[in-house]
């Protein structure tokens, strides 16, 4: 079971080059999905960091591995490619196997080969305001 994913840990950073976000602004968000179907989601203020918000659950393992097989079939994808704008906020995900890791990153936009899977994220966490592969 080398191939399969034990969780994907999703950070996304809603910073950009325009206006400073204020200090109470919920702007870095940490996303953590198990193979189980629990995760854990963190929300932290701008301003000095301190946690928002968290929410710990589960989800059916069905609907785990549906999201999860979604993730891997986008960056498997021979044509795939990072869509990467240096003035809006980031993303970074980390899925890890069980004796390896792999690596991506994009920027918080629509139209970068996401869009169906951060709806379906948005819909099994119940996540108000997740901001994941783009900004609301």
């Amino acid at each position: 079971m080398a191939n399969t994913i034990d969780k994907i840990k999703l950070d996304s950073e809603n910073i950009c080059f325009g206006p400073e976000p204020e200090f109470n602004d919920e702007t870095i968000q940490i996303l953590t999905l198990y193979r189980d179907g629990h995760f854990v989601f963190r929300g932290y203020r701008y301003g000095d960091k301190t946690l928002l918000r968290k929410k710990v659950a589960k989800v059916s393992l069905k609907e785990m591995q549906q999201f999860f097989n979604e993730i891997e079939t986008i960056v498997l994808d021979p044509e795939y490619q990072t869509n990467f704008v240096t003035d809006v906020g980031t993303w970074r995900m980390s899925i890890h196997y069980q004796n390896y890791q792999k690596h991506f990153f994009g920027s918080l936009i629509p139209g970068c080969g996401f869009d169906q899977v951060y709806k379906k994220l948005r819909e099994i966490t119940k996540i108000s305001h997740l901001f994941a592969f783009r900004r609301l």
